[in-house]
Formats: C-alpha cells, structure tokens, sequence
C-alpha cells in the first residue's frame, strides 16, 4: 500500500473539530498497520518535499495549535508527530518497490476523479504521479498482479477503484536492467482507500489464501473474509472482532493438494464454507465425521472435540474440530472419499 503524502498533512484547523479527529484517528490506523507488519507500507521519495512545499508538515508547533483550540486530551502531541516521523522513515520508498523513478506524460484521465485532500498544487500533482507510476507498475512489471492499493486522505463518494487512461512518454528506472518501450497508451485500474476498513474491504481474500504461505497468513485472509461478510450484512466490524478459531498445522498443505484453489470459483466455495462454520449457518451441510461409511459406525473424537464434515462441493469437504470450548479448529480440505482428519 502506497500513502498519498495528503494523508500525512495536518489539516487546516478552519475544517473543525471533526476533520481534524478523523485525520488523528486515520494516522494512527495507517502506523498500527505499519507495527503489525502485514501490509507493506511505502511513501514517495517526494513525500517530505510535498509536506513542506504545502506548509502541512504537521510539526508539533501546529499540532499544538489545533489541540488547544478544539480542546483534544484524548492523544499525545508527541505520540502523534512521532508517529508521522516514524511512517516516513519506516516505510519503503515507492520508486524502490516499482523500480521507478519517475515518469512523464502528455495525457491523463483519472475516472472518477479521486481529489487530494487540501487545494495546493503539491498534493493533486504528486497524487498523480502516483498513479501514473502505480499504473506502470502494475501493467508492466508487476509478473504477479498483486494487489497494490493507494491510500488517500478521502475518497469522494468513496470510490474504491479508479481507471487511469495516460499517454507515456518517457519512463525512468532505477535500474539500468529494466525496460518498458515507451511511449506508450497506458489504461489501468488502481484500488483506492482512506483508512483501514476500506483497505479491508479492498482486499481479496480469495488471493490472499490462495497465495498465503503460513497459519498467520491463512487466518488473516478468513479475518478479512468475515470482516467483509459483516459489512455487507449492514454490520459494524473490525478484523479484532471476528468469532475465534483455529488452524491446524497440516490445513494449509490440505488446501493447495485438494485443487479447491484451481479456480476461484472453488476458492470462492471454501471460504464460503469457512463463514458457514465462524457464523454457525447453513449447517445441513455438515455433519459429524465418522469413522466409516457404516451406518453404525461412531463419530471421529479427538478427546472431548467432535469432528465435523462440511459440504464445500459434491467433490470437496471441510474437516474441523468442533472444540470443547466452542471454538472449530480448521483441520484439512479433502476429497469427498477421504475420511481422515488431522490430529
């Protein structure tokens, strides 16, 4: 995820209250993510120059300024400055990550038009040139198509995706090595955010866990999952809020040798089922996992813990651990004639 340089700039205290604690809250979102080391965070090598040339580096002499004036005692000015300083010194620099150091162009169309936070020139020109570069990167050099997102302070209407239509002419690298012909008509898409549910729901989870590569990584993407379910039942949710459970150690090696992430329509299937489990609905899939197709045949235990089959497909099944304490454990995805489940 790349940081607009706007989301970092303190806002102008004739905006109120309001706006000034929505920039403190976003911040503060923005550097927690930055800690927890799942998102890879960069900024701009301009990104100081563009602070500056605005006059809204937020130094702690205007921080303190806007503190006293809209009377805020629940942050620190110093917490606050630090945590500016500590996103543009921790970050990776964008032109590092892309292999770009800078590009121009005759023609751009951004569509709809995503607007900068503030009115100076710095801000909408930067904006810009991140997308320009971002498009580049993402159509020419990207191999994997990976998802990379660009924050901003606000999202008008909030757009979460914005087409960009430039016309190239002249690329440069940071490499000697690299090369794209140019000029060249570009036309790519660029998910857009401004804070951390946007970026949640922006994500992919059906990437997420068909490219995840440990238990951390798989939990993450049924986070996110169950994060955007709420979301669109009309509810209010955080990844922090999502029902406990847990991976067991052979799941993630089960689901690349079932072929369920062959297609995302089967990824899409699976973690489907994965919701039915947290969210305990449509249980007429599933079903208790027994020993052998015998009729009297007895339910496979594990100690107290019940193990359950749930339907993914006619060709598929979810094997868990129904937990004592109520929590499933996500053991393996198997073929339908398999009756094992890992201990």
């Amino acid at each position: 995820m790349t940081l607009h340089p706007g989301v970092l700039a303190v806002p102008d205290p004739l905006l109120g209250r309001n706006s000034f604690e929505e920039y403190l809250r976003k911040l503060l979102e923005w550097s927690s993510i930055l800690n927890a080391n799942w998102v890879a965070l960069c900024i701009s090598l301009r990104s100081h120059e563009v602070l500056a040339a605005s006059n809204s580096y937020p130094n702690r002499e205007d921080l303190s300024k806007s503190f006293q004036s809209f009377g805020i005692r629940e942050y620190s000015i110093n917490d606050i400055a630090s945590v500016v300083t500590f996103i543009l010194t921790k970050s990776m620099a964008l032109e590092a990550e892309t292999g770009i150091q800078d590009a121009s162009w005759t023609k751009f169309q951004c569509t709809p038009p995503i607007h900068s936070a503030g009115t100076n020139d710095p801000f909408h020109d930067e904006l810009t040139r991140l997308l320009v570069i971002l498009s580049i990167h993402l159509r020419h050099l990207d191999r994997n198509r990976s998802n990379h997102v660009l924050a901003v302070a606000t999202r008008p209407n909030n757009v979460s995706e914005a087409a960009v239509h430039a016309d190239i002419d002249l690329i440069e690298f940071t490499s000697a090595t690299t090369h794209v012909n140019t000029p060249l008509s570009l036309k790519e898409s660029i998910i857009i955010c401004d804070d951390h549910l946007s970026l949640v729901c922006a994500l992919d989870e059906c990437e997420l866990i068909s490219t995840a590569f440990d238990q951390e990584s798989v939990a993450r993407s049924i986070r996110i999952a169950w994060v955007k379910e709420s979301i669109s039942a009309g509810l209010k949710a955080t990844m922090e809020d999502t029902p406990p459970f847990r991976i067991g150690n052979e799941f993630l090696t089960s689901v690349r040798d079932s072929g369920v992430l062959s297609s995302t329509g089967k990824t899409q299937k699976l973690m489907s089922t994965i919701l039915d489990v947290l969210l305990r609905r449509n249980l007429q899939k599933s079903h208790a996992l027994r020993r052998d197709s015998g009729g009297a045949s007895c339910t496979v235990r594990r100690g107290t813990d019940k193990a359950i089959r749930w339907d993914i497909d006619y060709e598929h099944h979810l094997h868990v651990w129904d937990m004592q304490n109520g929590i499933p454990e996500f053991a393996s995805v198997v073929p339908h004639h398999i009756m094992d489940i890992p201990s």
